[in-house]
């Protein structure tokens, strides 16, 4: 009986030591996440600001190209994403991005293109820009 109680005490003296080294390995691990968590945030932060950086320097840039390529007016129109009559295909597709859709009429009086941006469709006469209308606006 003496036996099983020396044994009962020294268990339990066994078990209270490993809870506290147990305790003390989740608090070790809970603030090794925790840093890692920030650098990981920290990290995400700088990659946001490059990413933002890099996008004005795109921008930056292609106005740059845009204005060589169709004069200081023109090209800064293109930049901002301004649609205008007289302007070429070429420009709408520098402004705009390519088009969901295209249709193409060859006439006897000339080459007609429909470009259609979502709910807006422009209407082009040998490639330039005479007129365009939206969904909601030819609904009326």
């Amino acid at each position: 009986m003496k036996y099983i109680l020396a044994l009962l005490i020294i268990y339990s003296i066994i078990i209270g030591q490993t809870q506290p080294a147990k305790k003390d390995s989740l608090q070790t691990s809970k603030k090794t996440s925790q840093e890692l968590n920030e650098d990981l945030r920290n990290e995400i932060n700088e990659l946001k600001k490059l990413r933002e950086s890099l996008q004005q320097k795109l921008q930056n840039e292609l106005r740059e190209l845009y204005v060589i390529r169709y004069g200081q007016e023109d090209g800064t129109k293109v930049a901002m994403g301004q649609v205008w009559t007289g302007m070429t295909e070429e420009m709408m597709r520098d402004s705009w991005g390519v088009p969901d859709s295209i249709t193409v009429n060859n006439q006897n009086w000339g080459k007609y293109s429909q470009w259609y941006y979502g709910e807006i469709t422009y209407f082009f006469k040998d490639g330039y820009l005479f007129e365009w209308e939206s969904e909601e606006n030819s609904n009326k």
